[in-house]
């Protein structure tokens, strides 16, 4: 029987600066060339924003500029567009916004104050699922990625899932259904 060959050392380039920022939720794009995450980099403590950079190295670019904090960025399977929360004071809300800025889109608003867990964007782009945590049994919510009515994943209610410590539902690649 053959050794086990040395695993090759890849070169390691830093992102996010040394600096008293947060850097949260970073996302890959799915061509591999950019990382999308939260940061308050801006200067404006606890109201998070997106940032893009490539991920050889090279200048952030903001992508978003809201008074509310935008958080968990995930990118849509083309690479066009980003999908977040936006956590405003009375409502939270799932948006999108194009790769490198502009209009964002509403998806979804999530009335009260409530947590919900990161989006999750299906594979063919077509639809968003994410947790409601604001009681217990969790809420799995699916919702158009265009926007539309918010759809409970019934099948969902027959599941247990308190205390669990995942919060974020997978999508398979046919898209057709959720792993929880």
């Amino acid at each position: 029987q053959e050794p086990l060959a040395e695993p090759q050392q890849s070169q390691k380039t830093r992102l996010a600066p040394d600096d008293d920022a947060s850097y949260n939720s970073p996302g890959i794009s799915p061509d591999g060339k950019f990382v999308v995450y939260s940061s308050d980099r801006g200067g404006n403590k606890g109201k998070e924003q997106l940032w893009l950079q490539p991920v050889g190295g090279g200048d952030p670019v903001q992508v978003t500029h809201c008074s509310d904090p935008c958080v968990v960025p995930r990118f849509t399977p083309n690479g066009l567009s980003i999908v977040y929360q936006r956590r405003g004071n009375e409502d939270s809300f799932i948006e999108s916004i194009p790769l490198l800025g502009g209009q964002s889109r509403q998806i979804a608003v999530m009335k009260g104050f409530r947590r919900y867990s990161p989006p999750a964007v299906a594979p063919d782009g077509n639809r968003v699922a994410f947790y409601d945590l604001a009681s217990l049994p969790w809420r799995l919510l699916t919702v158009p990625v265009e926007g539309g009515e918010l759809r409970e994943v019934a099948a969902h209610d027959r599941l247990k899932n308190e205390g669990e410590t995942s919060v974020r539902p997978l999508w398979p690649s046919d898209s057709r259904h959720l792993i929880v």
